[in-house]
């Protein structure tokens, strides 16, 4: 049994061990809020973009 607890119920199981379950739950854990902080970023990028173009858009239509 490498780095495992058997489970008694389900014989064939092997668990991580205690320490390695808890560093997993906080790499999820850690990748669940990178994934909102990119979210958020990519959103704040778009609108930022579509501003730049409405502004274009705006100035290119007062010229005429």
């Amino acid at each position: 049994m490498e780095n495992g607890i058997k489970h008694e119920e389900n014989k064939g199981q092997v668990l991580p061990s205690r320490s390695e379950y808890h560093r997993r739950k906080k790499k999820k854990r850690r990748r669940e809020k990178d994934n909102v902080h990119l979210f958020l970023a990519k959103l704040l990028f778009y609108f930022f973009m579509m501003f730049i173009a409405f502004i274009f858009i705006y100035y290119v239509f007062l010229s005429k």
